[in-house]
């Protein structure tokens, strides 16, 4: 049968043109073409990093079995029938293997754009990218597979349109009040083939777990989809080969001790052969079944059409272990001192009320595991530093993105996005040797958040006590406040930064832009103070231990902070020196 074939069909959004204008194209003309758009242009970034992944596997799967010439390795063994190897390199190969991984890579980046190696694999397996199919459906399990003698219910649950699409993202029970879509005749659930397309491989990324039909086999954690609890991150480049290339960790010898295994995405297997693997209890060892990882089996009905309500069968899938699980490249980690995850590290979803830069240490930084503080370097920054001589002094532009959830652990029902980027070139992430540019921005990162959440909210904290305020909004509106001045200014020097500036000048221009910044702020909270905050009055203060009252008014409160300011950025001592 096979209906929408992917690789035909128009249903990935693109930008094409420095104007901002999008168009849709199919999933082979986004490879033949990738050099001449600027980047994916989807329903969100959340849809958009989903999809990324999907476009990853490929590359992966590709360039795992040819090079950039579109000829096989001699390491593996190929089938000519589907392109698909089994069987690789022998042990004694791997190092060959590895080196013509690299080159390869190398090779398509000088190109800057890909061969024709891609649509010859895709052609391979066109079967398998029928969106609706009674063999093969695309990112989908036969309904036979989920029937109701597998599974916990009469039939499988069914999951609406208005229930995938995040532009509406309304349950049954909750009705959606800014939906773009109305009411009337189901129209939340009309779907177009291509919108279907895009947002069933985001919804296998980011689910939830308020549905209930689960598989009749062993008891199983159940998953609410892998990219769900990432804080995710990916490389930007000029366009959108660009930004591919720097996200291919073609070559993974030398990150996180990782290995060159076999590539194998999702749609290499049938539907019931990916259930049965996800039911090994195994974490994917190869970046295409990773990165085309599902937390449903589904299954679209084959009388489908446009013009109907869409909605599809869903079954839980088995969760990924996710404790230590550095062969995902695409996140920051926290290491656990409590709870179910103790001492191990787990992905870190990025804070919605946080600018990246102020994760900069999750991103560069691997700490010993006798440190008090662990950190872990994503393995993408890994792979940063091991291309940095190839991509040279190049401006790149890391993008943060997680999907923030409802807080309840019974549905962990997905509610908005959290996105931020940074603009800055590749060696302020990679340099930490030459000239250790990487920890000196570290350190500076590190301070500046000193100054804005001990310095300055000490400040903040005193005039509080002055007006014997309780609440303490005051305060936290006051910090996000100065976080929000300081954001720009930050980025604009970060992006300022040449390798070869010498650092003790360029970091004390840094503290004394932020100086400024925050005095100037301070100095007009000053200028607002009521006679009641120079009067102010007798406070409980423990100092060594010991508790005692003392005067207390703003006055006191600024030379305090000005005292803390510059005891702690040294500029009188620069100067002076």
């Amino acid at each position: 049968m096979g209906l929408y074939n992917l690789l035909e069909e128009k249903w990935i959004s693109v930008i094409s043109d420095q104007k901002g204008t999008s168009e849709d194209v199919s999933l082979i003309e986004v490879f033949e073409n990738a050099h001449k758009y600027l980047g994916l242009a989807g329903d969100s970034k959340t849809q958009d990093f989903a999809l990324m992944r999907v476009l990853l596997a490929v590359l992966h799967t590709v360039f795992s079995r040819f090079d950039a010439d579109g000829k096989n390795y001699p390491q593996i063994k190929l089938d000519q029938r589907y392109f698909q190897t089994n069987v690789i390199y022998d042990e004694e190969d791997q190092d060959d293997y590895s080196i013509e991984l690299f080159d390869t890579w190398q090779k398509l980046w000088i190109k800057g754009e890909f061969p024709p190696i891609i649509k010859d694999y895709l052609l391979k397996w066109k079967d398998h990218f029928n969106l609706i199919d009674e063999k093969y459906p695309f990112y989908q399990v036969l309904y036979e597979d989920i029937s109701a003698d597998k599974i916990n219910k009469k039939e499988p649950g069914k999951i609406f349109g208005k229930n995938i699409n995040r532009l509406i993202s309304e349950s049954e029970n909750k009705t959606s009040l800014f939906s773009p879509k109305y009411s009337q005749n189901k129209a939340k659930d009309i779907m177009t083939y291509a919108e279907i397309a895009r947002w069933i491989i985001t919804f296998q990324g980011y689910s939830g777990l308020s549905d209930k039909t689960v598989f009749k086999r062993e008891e199983y954690k159940k998953s609410k989809g892998w990219i769900f609890d990432l804080g995710g991150i990916y490389l930007e480049g000029n366009n959108l080969f660009e930004t591919l290339m720097l996200n291919l960790i073609l070559d993974r010898q030398g990150i996180d001790d990782g290995e060159n295994n076999i590539q194998k995405p999702c749609w290499e297997y049938s539907g019931i052969e990916y259930v049965d693997l996800a039911f090994l209890g195994l974490n994917p060892d190869n970046l295409s079944q990773l990165y085309t990882n599902w937390s449903r089996a589904i299954n679209i009905d084959l009388d489908f059409t446009e013009d109907k309500p869409f909605y599809m069968y869903a079954v839980k899938m088995p969760d990924l272990d996710h404790r230590s699980y550095f062969f995902e490249p695409m996140t920051v980690w926290r290491f656990n001192n409590q709870g179910e995850n103790k001492d191990f590290y787990t992905p870190k979803k990025h804070n919605p009320n946080q600018y990246l830069w102020r994760s900069f240490g999750l991103l560069v930084t691997d700490t010993p595991e006798s440190s008090e503080h662990r950190y872990k370097r994503p393995g993408l920054i890994a792979w940063l530093e091991k291309i940095k001589e190839i991509i040279g002094d190049y401006k790149v532009t890391v993008n943060s993105i997680s999907m923030q959830d409802d807080k309840n652990a019974t549905s962990w029902r997905p509610t908005d996005q959290t996105y931020d980027n940074l603009n800055l070139r590749q060696f302020i992430l990679t340099d930490l040797d030459k000239n250790n540019w990487t920890t000196y921005i570290n350190l500076t990162v590190d301070q500046t958040k000193r100054i804005i959440d001990f310095v300055y909210k000490n400040f903040l904290t005193d005039l509080s006590l002055i007006r014997n305020d309780k609440t303490g909004s005051f305060i936290d509106k006051s910090i996000e406040k100065m976080y929000f001045l300081v954001d720009r200014p930050f980025r604009d020097w970060l992006i300022s930064i040449k390798y070869d500036d010498d650092k003790d000048e360029k970091i004390f221009e840094w503290r004394k832009k932020l100086y400024d910044i925050v005095t100037k702020e301070a100095e007009f909270v000053l200028e607002k103070s009521t006679p009641r905050d120079y009067k102010g009055r007798e406070v409980k203060r423990r100092v060594k231990g010991v508790e005692k009252e003392e005067l207390l008014n703003v006055a006191i409160a600024y030379n305090r902070f000005e005292y803390n300011i510059n005891n702690d950025l040294k500029l009188l001592e620069k100067k002076n020196g």
